[in-house]
């Protein structure tokens, strides 16, 4: 990798991360309305690069120059109307962005025509890409991308650990029997398929309740964001926002100017569009989590409950700025 050289192309990327279940689905259609993004991404190909990383199975090096020749392909394509979604169910279709026109515009034109005349701007637009866990690399990201600035969504502890439960992320057939080619990856440990996020617990995982299962990987994951946030320079932790997605649902309005703020964007309270709508069923679920946690602490160890406790001082001092 000594030899490897690769120039940074992309001057406008965006990131939304945060754990699984944690509110990204619903903020990214915003912003990309707000960055007047011709539409944002998901890449579960650049994803896998990090886990690579956790394994030992890349480097630092190696995974810095895999970010940036993925993204500066993402740009390319996303210039050329390569890629291009036309799925009106999905979330990165183009049906949902403002103008889905100017995607059948690319079509009809030819790379040379585009290449000679967006040359100079074809990697300034926005690009806006949803990522699983990428907090546990802001150092890298932030090194990587000058001009980066991401958006980390996080959620109450008990939200987050009940939502993974209703997701049956703490069954161990959930990980033997996925077949998606998008899941995150697993581990083979004594001919047992783990989840990555078991990682450092192999021998304990397979022995201990659902519940604790979860709050094993989610405490690994909030562990290795710390870690990644303290190595990021001052001057770059003013690229990252921290969104709680509680706030986001309960008081939107709020939560939303904060967000176009950090993007020097002026809000437009009709850029919202339907975004309050849909929103009672969060709420509602936000507001039961006096019965979520009592159903936790019924099933978990003691060990489990520490962990918890410890979280929710972290998420309180955390949501107080």
């Amino acid at each position: 990798m000594n030899n490897l050289s690769i120039r940074n192309y992309s001057k406008n990327v965006n990131i939304i991360s945060g754990l699984p279940r944690s509110g990204k689905t619903l903020l990214a259609p915003l912003l990309s309305s707000a960055l007047d993004s011709e539409t944002f991404s998901m890449d579960s190909l650049i994803e896998s690069f990090i886990y690579l990383y956790w394994t030992k199975d890349l480097t630092q090096q190696g995974l810095e120059y895999l970010l940036n020749h993925a993204i500066n392909q993402k740009a390319h394509n996303l210039a050329l109307g390569r890629d291009i979604n036309f799925r009106f169910d999905d979330e990165t279709s183009i049906f949902r962005t403002n103008d889905s026109s100017k995607h059948f515009q690319k079509i009809y034109k030819k790379e040379t025509e585009i290449i000679s005349v967006e040359m100079n701007k074809k990697y300034r637009f926005p690009i806006i890409l949803m990522m699983h866990n990428a907090s546990t690399y802001f150092h890298i990201l932030t090194k990587v991308f000058e001009n980066i600035k991401i958006i980390n969504t996080y959620s109450h502890p008990i939200n987050l650990i009940y939502s993974w439960y209703q997701k049956g992320y703490g069954k161990l057939k959930t990980f033997e029997e996925n077949i998606s080619p998008t899941a995150s990856p697993c581990i083979n440990f004594n001919n047992k398929i783990l989840p990555i996020f078991a990682l450092g617990s192999e021998n304990t995982f397979s022995k201990i309740g659902e519940f604790d299962r979860i709050i094993l990987m989610i405490n690994l994951l909030l562990n290795l964001e710390k870690k990644s946030y303290d190595q990021v320079t001052d001057l770059n932790k003013s690229k990252i926002k921290f969104i709680n997605y509680e706030n986001l649902v309960l008081r939107p309005e709020e939560t939303i100017k904060d967000i176009f703020s950090f993007f020097e964007k002026k809000y437009k309270k009709e850029q919202i569009g339907e975004f309050n709508f849909n929103l009672n069923d969060r709420r509602q679920s936000i507001n039961e989590i006096s019965n979520k946690k009592s159903k936790i602490f019924s099933q978990i160890s003691t060990d489990s409950k520490e962990i918890i406790n410890s979280m929710l001082e972290d998420f309180e001092t955390h949501a107080k700025g």
